[in-house]
């Protein structure tokens, strides 16, 4: 019975870790007083892009990625 409670604590410790260092690594963008001008890539997996709002948020240029090596590409891209 220790064993199972240490097990859950470790487990539910294990999430909570995993759960802060994705928030941070999704929020996470290099510091402005290195980096000045910010960046973006988009995909087709990035679904519909409200321009406006990417500029609002420090996108000063974004990478457009059209297609997947020889086989895949973008509909949305002409």
């Amino acid at each position: 019975m220790k064993f199972l409670k240490w097990a859950i604590f470790w487990l539910a410790f294990a999430a909570l870790v995993g759960f802060a260092l994705w928030r941070v690594a999704i929020n996470w963008r290099p510091p402005l007083s290195q980096y000045p001008v910010q960046g973006a890539t988009v995909s087709a997996e990035s679904g519909a892009i409200h321009w406006p709002s990417a500029r609002i948020d420090g996108v000063d240029f974004a990478y457009l990625i059209a297609t997947e090596g020889d086989a895949g590409r973008d509909a949305r891209f002409a």
